[in-house]
């Protein structure tokens, strides 16, 4: 087992904040959440590879318009999230099994920091069954760790090896990334580009389907 899981069970009800004062080293998700609320966007949002709901929290707190369904192969997804439950759905669901329900398509999806994870084999499988889970008009944000010469990229890379424990984590260069979205989602136009502090590796990425 990694370092993580055993950690996180030792610290019981005081996991958030130092989940959150970790996390901090790596990423500010305020700003996260600030980038994402910039971007207009409908009223349901998938966020798929949800982890501890963080994230989720931060839509659910910037848009009181919004209902969030957060997904992950994991179990006890959204562990840490803080916020409206009455607009959040947390569920142990593969993008696969979902999309065999038949939901109404998303007018946006999320996936924050999930495809360095995913075996590169299997990359082009999960988008384009977020292909099929997005709208017509709909908004896909991609949150990744790009290969960079940065400090946070190295250390990043280390945590998800070592204290994850993800040996097999794979990372992209931003131009790979670009490549691999366009080439699996199809109707998609870039409308948004930021990094999110501390560190250059932090890219957010947007695309709006059905935009001319």
């Amino acid at each position: 087992m990694s370092i993580g899981p055993k950690v996180r069970r030792m610290l019981g009800p005081i996991e958030a904040p130092v989940s959150s004062a970790y996390r901090s080293m790596f990423i500010n998700i305020g700003e996260l959440g600030k980038a994402i609320d910039a971007v207009p966007f409908g009223r349901r949002v998938l966020e798929v590879g949800v982890g501890d709901g963080m994230i989720a929290s931060q839509i659910i707190e910037r848009r009181p318009d919004v209902s969030v369904l957060g997904i992950d192969l994991a179990k006890n997804p959204g562990s840490l999230f803080e916020g409206d439950r009455g607009r959040v759905e947390f569920r142990t669901i593969s993008t696969s099994d979902l999309l065999a329900e038949r939901p109404v398509p998303f007018d946006a999806i999320v996936i924050a920091d999930v495809l360095h994870h995913v075996p590169p084999s299997m990359r082009k499988a999960l988008l384009n069954d977020v292909a099929n889970l997005l709208s017509d008009d709909g908004v896909l944000l991609v949150k990744e760790t790009v290969v960079v010469r940065s400090p946070g990229y190295w250390m990043g890379r280390f945590s998800d090896r070592w204290i994850t424990g993800d040996r097999n984590v794979s990372f992209l260069r931003e131009g790979d990334l670009k490549r691999l979205i366009a080439d699996n989602v199809p109707n998609l136009v870039a409308s948004g580009r930021s990094t999110i502090r501390p560190w250059k590796t932090n890219l957010l990425l947007v695309w709006r389907r059905g935009t001319h």
